[in-house]
């Protein structure tokens, strides 16, 4: 089995179609009347287990493990019913892909988050013109 394409359902094909290619730094590739427009960006699929960051932070390892904006994040995630999917994109410069984003205003930004289980890892979300939140991360360097 293999994964060849995730549709977004949008509400405003205009609107996101700016979003999108502002966000991607990228034209769409294919455009089919009104009805779709295709984007070419990655083709991994993952899994990611919610219980297990519950349970360090019931053990209270948030210090080692995560920041304050990822705790935030979490526990208002918690009070929702989960029909969450989150889109990752890999960017090469962390720093610069949060400043390029915030100056365009394109959608809800929120602050750099940081979780560290096996290795540090740093990240943040966009939300597009359908609240669908958009997860970026990359090498991140602290100034």
């Amino acid at each position: 089995m293999k994964l060849t394409c995730t549709y977004i359902s949008v509400k405003d094909m205009q609107k996101s179609i700016a979003f999108y290619e502002a966000f991607l730094n990228q034209k769409a590739q294919v455009y089919s009347e009104n009805r779709f427009v295709q984007f070419t960006c990655g083709d991994t699929i993952a899994l990611y287990n919610e219980a297990f960051d519950e349970e360090l932070i019931k053990q209270n390892k948030t210090d080692e493990h995560f920041n304050e904006a990822y705790l935030t994040d979490f526990v208002c995630k918690q009070k929702a019913v989960n029909t969450m999917v989150t889109f990752n994109y890999e960017c090469e410069d962390l720093r610069y892909e949060y400043e390029r984003l915030k100056k365009l205003q394109i959608g809800k930004l929120s602050d750099l988050r940081y979780v560290n289980i096996k290795a540090p890892y740093y990240y943040f979300t966009i939300e597009d013109p359908d609240g669908n939140e958009l997860e970026v991360t990359g090498p991140y360097h602290e100034e």
